[in-house]
């Protein structure tokens, strides 16, 4: 019988949750502080409410993602001038040197799939996926 759709789509999902797994592995990371890091460049400033919209949570869940991450040294906190009562967020000197690891890791991925698969190939699946993702 061959394959639905929806059944590749779980098996695509499962190696690149493997992929990623490997990748918070090395790290102390949840999926929620590694949405927050890879969701902010390394120029950014953002409120805690940017911060917690930015990676799909609520302003409370945001709340204690960003003290995590603060405790744990991945990001720096200061007080809006015009407001004490925003904080502004941003990332540490050590969580932008561990984002820099993480994107080379997944550009090593990337590189296996293009060794493999034709250029022209390549723009197909990528036409594809954005197709599902949009249609998901």
């Amino acid at each position: 019988m061959e394959d639905s759709i929806i059944d590749l789509i779980i098996a695509l999902k499962g190696k690149c949750s493997i992929t990623d797994e490997n990748i918070r592995g090395k790290t102390t990371l949840s999926p929620s502080e590694y949405r927050a890091l890879m969701s902010i460049s390394e120029v950014e400033v953002l409120s805690s409410t940017e911060f917690s919209g930015r990676i799909g949570l609520s302003p409370s869940r945001g709340s204690r993602v960003i003290e995590k991450m603060i405790q744990n040294g991945y990001l720096s906190r200061k007080s809006y001038p015009g407001d004490r009562r925003t904080a502004m967020i941003s990332l540490s000197p050590e969580a932008v040197e561990l984002k820099k690891r993480i994107v080379e890791i997944k550009r090593e991925c990337e590189q296996k799939i293009k060794a493999k698969v034709p250029a022209k190939e390549l723009d197909t699946i990528k036409r594809a996926l954005n197709k599902l993702i949009s249609i998901l």
